[in-house]
C-alpha cells in the first residue's frame, strides 16, 4: 500500500513514455510531446491531468490512446478542473480566470449548518486562549481546506485562517462557528 502511489506514477509514466512524451528533467510531472511542429504539454498529479496542446486533433488522438489503456478516462473540455480549481480562458481578453466556487462550497456545505444565524465580527476580537476543549479532528479539517482554498485563489482568507491555525491545538466552539 505504501507503494501504491509509486506504482501508479511508474505505470503512467510508461504508458506516455511508450506514446511519444519526454519527461522534463526538472519536474518528473511535466511531460512534453512534439510531433510534425505541434506541441503537447501534460501535467500529472496523482491521479489528475492537465493537457494542452497547440492542435486539437493531436489531443483527440491522444485521449483514444489513454481510452485503450484504461477502462475510462474522464475528458473536461468546457469546465476543466484541475486539482479542485476550474479554469477558464477568455481568448479575446488573452486572459485566464481560476475559481474554485465548487470546491468552497462543498466545505460550506459539509461543515456549516446554514440554520444557525452567526454574526460577523471583527477576527481580532476572537479570544480562544482561554479554551479547554480537546483537539477536534473537525477544526483541523476545515482550517486545512480553507488553506488549500485560500494558497489558491482566495489569498483574502489567509490573515484570518492564519490568526485561527495558533490555536488549532485548542478549538473553541468559536472556532467551529
Amino acid at each position: 500500500l505504501k507503494q501504491a502511489g509509486r506504482l501508479w506514477h511508474h505505470h503512467f509514466t510508461n504508458i506516455l513514455f511508450n506514446y511519444g512524451f519526454k519527461s522534463s528533467i526538472y519536474d518528473p510531472c511535466f511531460f512534453t510531446k512534439i510531433e510534425n511542429g505541434q506541441t503537447m504539454y501534460l501535467i500529472l498529479y496523482v491521479d489528475d491531468i492537465l493537457v494542452v496542446s497547440s492542435n486539437q486533433s493531436l489531443e483527440d488522438h491522444f485521449f483514444s490512446y489513454l481510452n485503450t489503456q484504461f477502462k475510462s478516462v474522464k475528458r473536461f473540455n468546457d469546465n476543466l478542473i484541475f486539482l479542485g480549481m476550474k479554469i477558464t480562458r477568455d481568448e479575446s481578453k488573452h486572459q485566464i480566470y481560476l475559481s474554485q466556487l465548487d470546491y468552497a462550497q462543498a466545505i460550506v456545505d459539509f461543515h456549516l449548518d446554514p440554520s444557525i444565524p452567526i454574526s460577523t465580527f471583527p477576527i481580532s476580537k476572537i479570544d480562544l486562549s482561554k479554551c479547554k476543549i480537546e483537539p477536534q479532528p473537525l477544526a483541523n479539517t476545515l482550517i486545512g481546506k480553507l488553506r488549500y482554498l485560500a494558497d489558491r485563489t482566495r489569498p483574502d482568507l489567509l490573515y484570518s485562517l492564519s490568526y485561527l491555525s495558533k490555536f488549532i491545538d485548542k478549538p473553541s466552539q468559536e472556532l467551529m462557528t
